[in-house]
């Protein structure tokens, strides 16, 4: 017996529950807290020829020459991974002068709304010859939103001119600079934070995307 017409409507009515349901229940698998996933790095070997010309463009290196290991970071201040980074690992090095580190930026400003006066805040440290210590004082500890008046903070602790600092953070030519280091980083397929070239003490050329990546490669540069 064919179903009658009532009948063929509540079938269809039925499946519509159905499909509708479970698509309610992959959203709430998801939750509303589900981060936007990141970007799988690109697959990218770097050359000696490349890695020296970050070495050549960087505008902050930290270290002696002579120290036999060179990272090169692209970092962005308000970054949870690139502060583990810094405090596990990046901190020791850099007191116990294992490494030499380059610095370029990276900030996320649509994930980050204070990556980018961080950013900026930093090069108008620089201007007073102390980006370091201005890098240093802005990844340490577990901060995860750079305020302005946490930056403010930092400056004063730093012990910058506080009416030059002021005046410089609103240079946009700083800004300038900061928007500079990302599109040369496309040209290393860099995309996301933090990324690390390193050169180690044989002269083999290094790649690591993320802290944890990081964090297991120290440990093979320094067992």
């Amino acid at each position: 017996m064919k179903p009658s017409g009532e009948a063929k409507l509540l079938i269809i009515l039925g499946i519509i529950v159905l499909l509708g349901g479970g698509a309610l229940v992959g959203m709430n698998a998801m939750g509303p807290g589900t981060p936007t996933p990141r970007p799988t790095p690109q697959p990218f070997e770097i050359t000696a020829e490349q890695f020296d010309k970050l070495l050549k463009t960087t505008r902050h290196i930290e270290g002696d020459p002579k120290i036999p290991v060179t990272i090169v970071e692209f970092a962005d201040f308000e970054c949870p991974s690139c502060r583990r980074a810094y405090n596990s690992y990046l901190k020791t090095m850099i007191q116990r002068k294992l490494v030499r580190v380059a610095f370029f930026h990276y900030p996320f400003a649509d994930m980050h709304p204070n990556a980018m006066p961080a950013a900026v805040a930093s090069e108008a440290a620089a201007k007073q010859n102390k980006f370091w210590e201005m890098y240093a004082a802005l990844f340490e500890g577990e901060k995860t939103e750079l305020s302005p008046d946490y930056i403010t903070e930092q400056a004063k602790k730093i012990g910058l001119d506080m009416k030059r600092f002021e005046t410089d953070r609103t240079d946009a030519k700083l800004k300038d600079l900061v928007s500079g280091d990302q599109s040369f980083a496309a040209d290393y397929k860099v995309d996301m934070t933090p990324t690390f070239f390193i050169r180690d003490r044989d002269g083999k050329l290094h790649r690591a995307v993320g802290g944890e990546d990081f964090g297991k490669l120290a440990k093979t540069l320094f067992p």
